[in-house]
Protein backbone atom coordinates (compact mmCIF):
# COMPACT_ATOMS: atom_id res chain seq x y z
CA UNK A 1 0.00 0.00 0.00
CA UNK A 2 2.99 2.54 0.93
CA UNK A 3 4.46 1.77 -2.56
CA UNK A 4 2.03 4.15 -4.28
CA UNK A 5 -0.45 4.05 -6.97
CA UNK A 6 1.84 2.88 -9.58
CA UNK A 7 2.17 -0.27 -9.03
CA UNK A 8 -1.28 -1.17 -7.68
CA UNK A 9 -3.54 -2.40 -10.54
CA UNK A 10 -6.93 -0.96 -11.12
CA UNK A 11 -9.82 -3.27 -12.55
CA UNK A 12 -13.27 -2.01 -13.25
CA UNK A 13 -15.31 -3.83 -10.44
CA UNK A 14 -18.34 -4.59 -8.69
CA UNK A 15 -18.54 -2.98 -5.18
CA UNK A 16 -21.46 -4.94 -4.17
CA UNK A 17 -19.83 -7.88 -5.04
CA UNK A 18 -16.50 -6.49 -3.00
CA UNK A 19 -18.93 -6.07 0.11
CA UNK A 20 -20.79 -9.69 -0.28
CA UNK A 21 -17.20 -11.42 -0.93
CA UNK A 22 -16.06 -9.45 2.37
CA UNK A 23 -19.79 -10.59 3.92
CA UNK A 24 -18.63 -14.19 3.74
CA UNK A 25 -15.44 -14.03 4.97
CA UNK A 26 -16.16 -12.34 7.86
CA UNK A 27 -18.45 -14.84 8.72
CA UNK A 28 -15.96 -17.81 7.64
CA UNK A 29 -13.28 -15.84 10.45
CA UNK A 30 -15.95 -15.03 12.83
CA UNK A 31 -18.97 -17.14 12.70
CA UNK A 32 -20.43 -14.70 15.59
CA UNK A 33 -20.83 -12.07 13.67
CA UNK A 34 -24.04 -10.62 12.32
CA UNK A 35 -23.81 -8.04 9.23
CA UNK A 36 -26.24 -6.87 7.36
CA UNK A 37 -25.53 -5.27 3.99
CA UNK A 38 -28.61 -2.85 2.99
CA UNK A 39 -29.15 -0.48 0.08
CA UNK A 40 -30.56 2.74 0.64
CA UNK A 41 -31.78 2.90 -2.72
CA UNK A 42 -30.56 0.30 -5.65
CA UNK A 43 -29.76 1.61 -8.45
CA UNK A 44 -31.65 1.12 -11.71
CA UNK A 45 -28.46 0.10 -14.02
CA UNK A 46 -26.57 -2.16 -12.95
CA UNK A 47 -23.31 0.19 -14.11
CA UNK A 48 -23.61 2.21 -11.25
CA UNK A 49 -21.98 -0.70 -9.05
CA UNK A 50 -19.20 -0.13 -11.26
CA UNK A 51 -15.72 1.56 -10.34
CA UNK A 52 -12.38 1.38 -11.03
CA UNK A 53 -10.24 -0.62 -8.23
CA UNK A 54 -7.65 -2.98 -6.82
CA UNK A 55 -10.37 -5.90 -5.38
CA UNK A 56 -7.62 -7.40 -3.08
CA UNK A 57 -7.16 -3.74 -1.22
CA UNK A 58 -10.58 -2.69 -1.47
CA UNK A 59 -11.85 -5.53 -0.09
CA UNK A 60 -9.84 -5.80 2.47
CA UNK A 61 -10.42 -1.91 3.85
CA UNK A 62 -14.20 -3.04 4.09
CA UNK A 63 -13.20 -6.00 6.11
CA UNK A 64 -11.46 -4.21 8.17
CA UNK A 65 -14.63 -1.73 9.13
CA UNK A 66 -17.01 -4.65 9.36
CA UNK A 67 -14.35 -6.69 11.31
CA UNK A 68 -13.98 -3.73 13.84
CA UNK A 69 -17.69 -2.65 13.93
CA UNK A 70 -18.73 -6.35 15.32
CA UNK A 71 -15.69 -6.54 17.53
CA UNK A 72 -17.03 -3.64 18.75
CA UNK A 73 -20.70 -3.71 19.18
CA UNK A 74 -22.23 -5.27 22.38
CA UNK A 75 -23.88 -8.10 19.93
CA UNK A 76 -21.42 -8.77 17.55
CA UNK A 77 -22.85 -6.69 14.71
CA UNK A 78 -22.51 -3.93 12.16
CA UNK A 79 -24.85 -2.62 9.59
CA UNK A 80 -23.87 -1.80 6.15
CA UNK A 81 -25.38 0.62 4.48
CA UNK A 82 -24.48 1.06 0.64
CA UNK A 83 -25.97 4.63 -1.84
CA UNK A 84 -24.88 5.34 -5.11
CA UNK A 85 -25.22 8.91 -5.75
CA UNK A 86 -24.38 10.65 -9.12
CA UNK A 87 -20.34 9.45 -9.41
CA UNK A 88 -19.86 8.51 -6.41
CA UNK A 89 -20.06 5.34 -3.83
CA UNK A 90 -21.05 5.88 -0.08
CA UNK A 91 -20.94 3.20 2.38
CA UNK A 92 -21.47 3.06 6.11
CA UNK A 93 -20.45 0.98 8.52
CA UNK A 94 -22.58 1.69 11.74
CA UNK A 95 -22.04 -0.14 15.34
CA UNK A 96 -23.80 -0.04 18.88
CA UNK A 97 -20.81 -0.61 21.24
CA UNK A 98 -19.57 2.21 23.02
CA UNK A 99 -18.92 5.45 21.63
CA UNK A 100 -15.59 6.48 20.81
CA UNK A 101 -14.31 9.69 23.08
CA UNK A 102 -14.23 12.69 20.78
CA UNK A 103 -10.76 13.64 21.51
CA UNK A 104 -9.74 10.13 19.95
CA UNK A 105 -11.18 10.61 17.09
CA UNK A 106 -8.16 12.21 15.56
CA UNK A 107 -5.97 9.94 16.42
CA UNK A 108 -7.88 6.51 15.17
CA UNK A 109 -6.19 6.79 11.81
CA UNK A 110 -2.62 6.74 13.61
CA UNK A 111 -0.60 3.53 13.21
CA UNK A 112 -0.52 1.17 16.63
CA UNK A 113 -2.77 3.58 18.36
CA UNK A 114 -4.84 2.05 20.90
CA UNK A 115 -7.49 4.06 23.69
CA UNK A 116 -7.67 3.03 26.99
CA UNK A 117 -10.99 1.78 26.50
CA UNK A 118 -9.93 -0.66 23.78
CA UNK A 119 -6.79 -1.97 25.32
CA UNK A 120 -9.28 -5.32 26.45
CA UNK A 121 -9.95 -6.14 22.65
CA UNK A 122 -7.50 -7.86 20.58
CA UNK A 123 -6.14 -5.69 18.14
CA UNK A 124 -2.67 -4.35 17.10
CA UNK A 125 -4.14 -0.09 15.86
CA UNK A 126 -3.24 -0.76 12.21
CA UNK A 127 -6.14 -2.06 10.73
CA UNK A 128 -7.76 1.75 10.50
CA UNK A 129 -4.32 3.33 9.32
CA UNK A 130 -4.37 1.11 7.09
CA UNK A 131 -7.98 1.36 5.75
CA UNK A 132 -7.62 4.93 5.14
CA UNK A 133 -4.33 4.65 3.09
CA UNK A 134 -6.30 2.15 0.77
CA UNK A 135 -9.45 4.59 0.74
CA UNK A 136 -7.25 7.46 -0.19
CA UNK A 137 -4.92 5.23 -2.99
CA UNK A 138 -8.68 4.90 -4.51
CA UNK A 139 -9.36 8.16 -4.28
CA UNK A 140 -11.52 8.56 -1.88
CA UNK A 141 -12.63 9.96 1.63
CA UNK A 142 -12.72 7.95 5.10
CA UNK A 143 -14.47 10.07 8.01
CA UNK A 144 -15.88 8.56 11.54
CA UNK A 145 -18.86 10.17 14.32
CA UNK A 146 -19.52 8.46 16.99
CA UNK A 147 -22.91 9.27 19.57
CA UNK A 148 -24.44 7.30 22.18
CA UNK A 149 -27.66 7.76 20.51
CA UNK A 150 -26.86 6.74 16.92
CA UNK A 151 -23.61 4.36 18.00
CA UNK A 152 -20.23 4.74 15.43
CA UNK A 153 -20.74 4.87 12.07
CA UNK A 154 -17.50 4.92 9.69
CA UNK A 155 -17.88 6.29 6.06
CA UNK A 156 -15.89 6.25 3.18
CA UNK A 157 -17.17 7.55 -0.16
CA UNK A 158 -14.92 6.79 -3.04
CA UNK A 159 -15.62 8.92 -6.67
CA UNK A 160 -16.65 6.46 -9.78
Amino acid sequence: VESGVAKINFDTVRIDEILWQAQIDLKQKRPEANISIDFGEIPEAEEEFLIKANEQLLKTAVLNLMENGCKFSDDKSVKVLIYLPKNQVKITFQNTGEPINESEIPHLFVPFYRSEATKKIKGHGIGLPLTKKIIELHNGHISVESTKERGTIFSITINR
